[in-house]
């Protein structure tokens, strides 16, 4: 029988709506970490408390899911677990994005904004030029708890005429304000004070430490009591766009004294020191245009230089190929290669930055044949320039800047962390869960990216040494669960747990025998604790990966030297896992997008010692 087209018509249009999940039920959807509805999120901006709320704001694409027409998303929580979804906050303006920036309750209405009994809230942001790509410091005010927002003029309180220039954290500092704000290719933070958030004076630079290999952004700068002393310390937090702990995004942190004018460290970051090793590449020949400089062992590029830099020949004579770097990022456009027998076999593009960076490759499979070294230059585009210098081969590779800091979270999935403002002497921090290699490809929709879990911060002298402390806030419940399994391992064997629902918490406590090592899988994501070597191996190269060459990860994490029993907390969302181990020293942060979403297996298997699993069932915020 032939159905009428019309009933066709609204039959077919009925298995669509049926085919569609729940909002909030999405394949990959976290169940108790923040998500937006739909559209693209990156930062966590203007955390802030006031009253009985806390305010969550956001950089947001209303209009897409990839990076875009950025503006402020918002949404408020009573505890920090539950949030409800606001109106946009600030949107984009005529050729002026709303970038990243903070929120302050300003109590003693130095800026003038208030209007009735409660103080007003102040928003201090980044506006993005898109046309020249001009960045400058803009004022927003609220005073309906953050309902609604007013510009405070459409002209900058602040401004260096830059391109770079962004991210503004401010504090009270006694009676007047600080900021803190990033020059993220200069890799440094600049400090202003202000009486009125209008005003602004310049005090003090920090940087270039730590890791410098990306351009820092995002900022964030808080005193803490040290436990169980009546010390206070400074934590300035800087994230690194590239170049971080295990590849792309990540951030870092610094430990010292802040005068109100200048922030100096305890314990400044020791230099890089250069392998010893024969200097190879000390001439170039040029082909193209423009203006190139050479020099031994030294060529550059120049933003209107085109063309190709060869070196001369030389021999692969030892493992590794060190040389320095500086210049602009544009993948395939500009970048210095290796070549052997006419093949490239390693290439790299620059970093954003004007400071030489080192870089490393392994040519053990190469060794003993002949090689050149080449410069491509085939843009004039802003950081359109490259420089290599200092080509060493030796028998170790040079130290990178990323292994001098000191990391927030050693996973590739945390970024752009900042903490809340006016909660008093508690510190609670989040940061965006994904990573600009490719978080912009990642296989979810209508929504692209979420929140980690807020964290509580403590500061803690161990062996002498001050480090963070991180721990998921106390506000997250558990559900219903308890200990799942018990084992007596007198070789080495596997188990195989299915844990139900894809989102959770586990606990895993192991008391190994001496030079032993635990292996556990958990969301297509492979952990190795080696108890001998005291590191932990992360290996992510299950689950979808053709999204994006970059999503694949392998890293090796150096743990803080402990020979008692282990006790690792896993917090498991549909696509996330944070790890917490060492009583929070050390935090792995790491998305997955599991082949299977039927539930969530825990495989674990250990050389001897003994174990237990507890595992708890984490309701759905939404």
């Amino acid at each position: 029988m032939r159905l009428p087209a019309v009933f066709l018509f609204w039959a077919l249009l009925g298995t669509s709506l049926f085919a569609q999940p729940a909002p909030y039920r999405e394949p990959y959807r976290p169940q108790y970490h923040f998500s937006p509805a739909k559209n693209w999120m990156n930062d966590p901006n203007g955390l802030v408390k006031f009253q009985d709320e806390y305010h969550l704001f956001y950089q947001y694409n209303p209009f897409g899911d990839t990076w875009g027409h950025m503006s402020w998303g918002h949404a408020v929580s009573k505890d920090l677990v539950h949030w409800e979804h606001l109106d946009v906050a600030l949107p984009e303006k005529k050729d002026r994005m709303a970038f990243s920036g903070c929120v302050v309750v300003d109590s003693a209405n130095s800026a003038g904004f208030q209007t009735g009994r409660e103080p007003a809230l102040v928003a201090v942001y980044t506006g993005y030029r898109q046309s020249d790509g001009w960045q400058a410091q803009y004022l927003a005010y609220s005073n309906d708890r953050g309902r609604t927002w007013q510009d405070y003029s459409d002209k900058p309180v602040l401004d260096i005429s830059s391109t770079d220039f962004r991210d503004p954290n401010v504090f009270p500092y006694e009676d007047e304000w600080r900021m803190v704000i990033a020059l993220p290719t200069e890799r440094k933070v600049r400090f202003y004070r202000s009486k009125d958030l209008k005003n602004w004076e310049f005090l003090s630079d920090f940087g270039p430490q730590g890791a410098v290999g990306g351009a820092w952004e995002c900022p964030d700068f808080f005193p803490m009591k040290i436990e169980g002393e009546e010390k206070t310390r400074w934590i300035l937090q800087i994230d690194l766009d590239r170049q971080a702990f295990a590849g792309g995004s990540g951030g870092q942190y610094f430990v010292g004294h802040f005068d109100g004018t200048r922030f100096t460290l305890d314990n400044p970051t020791p230099e890089i020191t250069w392998p010893e090793g024969v200097p190879v590449a000390l001439s170039y020949d040029v082909m193209g245009s423009g203006l190139w400089k050479r020099e031994e062992g030294r060529c550059a590029s120049t933003r209107q230089a085109l063309g190709t830099a060869r070196s001369e020949l030389f021999e692969l004579s030892q493992p590794w190929f060190n040389f320095q770097i500086k210049g602009g990022r544009h993948p395939d456009k500009l970048e210095a290669r290796l070549v052997v027998d006419g093949q490239v076999v390693r290439r790299t593009t620059g970093f954003n930055g004007s400071e030489l960076q080192p870089v490393s490759w392994d040519v053990t499979p190469w060794l003993g044949r002949q090689a050149h070294l080449e410069l491509v230059d085939e843009t004039k585009e802003l950081w359109g320039y490259l420089e290599v210098a200092r080509a060493t081969l030796s028998k170790r590779p040079a130290p990178a800047s990323r292994d001098l800091a000191r990391w927030i979270d050693y996973g590739p999935d945390y970024y752009a962390c900042i903490s809340f403002h006016n909660t008093g002497e508690r510190r609670v921090w989040l940061a965006w869960m994904n990573n600009w290699l490719y978080g912009q490809e990642i296989p979810t929709s209508p929504w692209r990216s979420s929140m980690s879990l807020p964290r509580e911060l403590s500061l803690h002298r161990v062996n002498g040494v001050l480090e963070l402390q991180q721990r998921p806030v106390s506000e997250l419940k558990r559900g219903q669960g308890g200990k799942m399994v018990t084992a007596d391992f007198k070789r080495t064997h596997l188990l195989t747990t299915e844990l139900g629902p894809s989102s959770g918490e586990l606990v895993i406590l192991w008391e190994p025998e001496d030079g032993q090592a635990l292996n556990f899988s958990l969301l297509g994501l492979d952990y190795r604790l080696d108890q001998a070597r005291q590191e932990l191996l992360f290996v992510r190269e299950d689950g979808q990966q053709s999204f994006s060459p970059a999503f694949p990860n392998r890293s090796v994490v150096s743990l803080k030297k402990q020979d008692g029993p282990w006790e690792l907390r896993l917090f498991y969302d549909q696509s996330s896992v944070e790890l917490f181990a060492q009583e929070g020293r050390i935090v792995h942060t790491a998305r997955t997008f599991p082949k299977d979403m039927s539930g969530a297996r825990l495989q674990i298997s250990a050389d001897s010692g003994k174990l237990s699993v507890s595992r708890w069932e984490m309701p759905s915020i939404w």
